[in-house]
């Protein structure tokens, strides 16, 4: 580098620390040789030169050059967490250990040291000491996803399944991002349910359902028509209700909006005819729903970012849902979010919809624009939203769906519709949507769904 005019030497320090953050790597280098060229002994440059060098994999380098500033200072922390990194990348785990001791003797809180110093003492075959080290990291930095990531790795090697779910669990809540954590936790729980863990089955809602219910479907196959009726007899067979089954829907906006008008429900429910409900309270838990919202579904997105639900991406989505083709096949839980529940949302799927009547009296589905059988949840519910009224999600509705949609060309021709009306740009959706796993019985996913409930509850011990 070649100064024009003349700067300080923290101005040098600066322009090199500016392309350091940029990931300019190189170029920081260059202009940290030449102020250390000016003065070998400038901590800052010796320091983060080392640093650069680490990330370059130059690591005996960075050890020389790190350990160069701190004979300089030895009292910045950063410095000797960076000469552990440099030492661990050597596997020099000794040194390395020394190094984050350091650290933390300087700055006990620095969670960095913590977590580093506890991946050491995981080489060492030291778990316990790393679980403590682990969760003291997370003690000084709560929303820490990696450290709780590493926490669930320890506890998991140690055989502590129920501990190790709830960490990957609580760095999936802290960074709905964080794939790891959220792969984790769903394989974690699955697998162990496959082996027989037992985990915590649904907590039964009890009580009685003072709303009523009009329950509509549109089918055109007799047998599906006849299972949808009988499942919510079932469900609904103390609760009063009403299933209005269509037969001849031109397009699902019309179809629903004829059946509203007929409807007389306080609660109006919009139903596929392909689904199964697993939760055995579920006329209860549904209508607890509306303790905090005006409309419901299993699965959503919190902004609109294109024409499906999910083009807002993690970590803007929520819910839960099963998938099974047909019955003897096994279960497919997926997840898109930790929790089951969230409100302020703008786009739900319409596998299943519930909203008090109110939300119905002043949207309406457009039956002009979206004449066919796609794109009118996304667009009923982003208008409801808009209207101010408040829509959540609830996958512990533990609803069961035996299609996972046609996004072909016909709904291709609706998604465009749906952004020419709304004016946003066309966005295809994440090719990751889903956290996945299957199970093989319905009882297993009634377990797997109710552990995951119960970790929003201080219930779980780490056994």
């Amino acid at each position: 580098m070649t100064y024009g005019t003349p700067i300080s030497l923290q101005q040098a320090i600066q322009v090199a620390v500016d392309h350091h953050q940029a990931g300019r790597l190189n170029e920081a280098l260059s202009v940290y040789r030449q102020i250390l060229a000016f003065d070998p002994t400038q901590f800052d440059a010796l320091h983060l030169s080392g640093v650069v060098e680490h990330q370059l994999g130059q690591h005996s380098v960075a050890v020389d050059l790190i350990t160069r500033a701190i004979s300089e200072n030895g009292s910045i922390p950063a410095a000797h967490h960076h000469l552990g990194e440099a030492y661990r990348a050597l596997n020099l785990s000794a040194d390395a250990e020394r190094s984050f001791q350091a650290a933390i003797s300087l700055d006990p809180a620095h969670a960095e040291a913590h977590n580093s110093l506890a991946i050491v003492y995981q080489s060492q075959n030291r778990t316990d000491d790393a679980i403590a080290s682990f969760e003291r990291a997370i003690a000084e930095r709560p929303g820490w996803s990696s450290a709780y990531f590493n926490l669930g790795l320890a506890l998991k090697s140690q055989g502590k399944t129920t501990a190790a779910i709830k960490a990957f669990h609580d760095g999936w809540d802290v960074d709905g991002r964080s794939v790891e954590a959220a792969s984790q936790c769903v394989g974690t729980l699955a697998d162990a349910l496959r082996e027989g863990f037992e985990g915590y089955p649904n907590v039964v809602c009890s009580g009685p359902v003072d709303l009523s219910f009009s329950i509509v479907f549109c089918s055109i196959d007799d047998a599906k028509c006849r299972n949808a009726t009988a499942l919510y007899e079932r469900l609904f067979a103390n609760v009063d209700h009403e299933i209005i089954a269509i037969r001849d829907a031109r397009s699902l906006a019309e179809a629903y909006n004829r059946a509203v008008a007929r409807s007389r429900g306080d609660i109006v429910i919009l139903s596929h005819d392909d689904i199964d409900i697993l939760a055995v309270d579920f006329a209860a838990r549904l209508a607890g729903c509306f303790d905090q919202v005006d409309a419901v579904g299993a699965i959503g997105g919190e902004n609109i970012a294109g024409p499906r639900w999910s083009s807002c991406d993690h970590p803007h989505l929520s819910g839960w849902i099963t998938h099974r083709p047909q019955p003897g096949m096994p279960y497919h839980v997926d997840l898109v979010s930790p929790r089951p529940r969230r409100a302020n949302m703008m786009a739900l799927d319409g596998v299943f919809l519930a909203a008090r009547r109110k939300v119905f009296a002043k949207i309406r589905f457009d039956e002009s624009t979206f004449d066919g059988f796609h794109l009118y949840d996304i667009d009923w519910t982003y208008r409801a939203s808009k209207a101010g009224f408040r829509l959540g999600t609830a996958g512990d509705l533990l609803i069961v769906h035996e299609s996972r949609g046609n996004f072909d060309e016909t709904w291709r021709l609706y998604a465009d519709r749906f952004c020419d009306k709304h004016q946003v740009e066309y966005r295809p959706g994440t090719n990751a949507l889903f956290y996945e796993q299957p199970l093989d019985t319905g009882d297993q996913v009634r377990r797997f769904f109710g552990h995951l409930t119960a970790l929003d509850q201080p219930v779980l011990s780490s056994a």
